[in-house]
């Protein structure tokens, strides 16, 4: 009986409009449903397609969830979380194969990996991983990225979906530009920001023929040093 009390309150959320005070709602009972074959069999996928519709930007995953996950530990009730943020939680090269792995059932739409200690060899391992296809809007602001992370970037088959990207604070030198006018696998891409590189007027000048270019509705340089 208690059970299907559960289900109805999980129905009744879910029916509401999306907000970030129904989906703490929605965190807490979802939390407190008996793990086990019900729940990855009926409880899960029945909420995971209604999100499918939520916001990404609603549907963030709350910090003690962040907490377990930075430490390499996922409970299968996380992956009803569609905006993974782990800014400044120095997850570093080695920890991201390992997070890569654990999120591999997950249906991620924004991933924030702002100050996460990301160089280009953990970045290729990231990009690598299954669930990085659903991404949408994956920021990479404040890292250690150089022009082998953007070769990889723009290579990656597993980024088709991807419409935002944000690179600043990278220290971006100019002959960055040059793997992004190559960058074939992102031409879906509709926002970019290159904040606090130091940039060629020439390279950013070739922006226009990369393959993103025609979808690019906006492109930061914010703090960049255009030489």
């Amino acid at each position: 009986m208690e059970r299907d009390v559960d289900f109805g309150d999980i129905r009744s959320l879910l029916g509401r409009v999306p907000s970030t005070h129904t989906w703490v709602s929605l965190c807490e009972v979802i939390e407190s449903w008996p793990e086990g074959p019900e729940f990855e069999a009926r409880i899960l996928p029945y909420v995971q397609s209604h999100l499918r519709s939520w916001p990404a930007s609603v549907c963030v995953a709350p910090h003690r969830w962040m907490d377990e996950l930075t430490r390499g530990r996922a409970r299968p009730f996380m992956r009803i979380a569609r905006a993974l943020d782990f800014n400044k939680r120095w997850i570093g090269p080695s920890s991201v194969e390992p997070i890569g792995s654990i999120l591999s059932d997950f249906e991620v739409s924004t991933l924030d990996l702002t100050g996460a200690n990301i160089n280009d060899a953990g970045l290729r391992k990231l990009i690598e991983q299954p669930f990085m296809a659903s991404v949408r809007a994956l920021r990479l602001k404040d890292n250690q990225i150089g022009r082998k992370g953007l070769r990889a970037l723009g290579r990656c088959e597993n980024l088709a979906n991807l419409e935002k990207l944000d690179l600043g604070g990278n220290a971006l030198q100019q002959d960055a530009m040059h793997e992004l006018v190559e960058a074939h696998a992102l031409s879906g891409l509709r926002e970019l920001r290159l904040d606090g590189g130091r940039l060629a007027t020439a390279g950013i000048t070739r922006l226009v023929r990369a393959p993103f270019f025609p979808n690019l509705h906006t492109l930061t340089l914010k703090g960049a040093q255009l030489t």
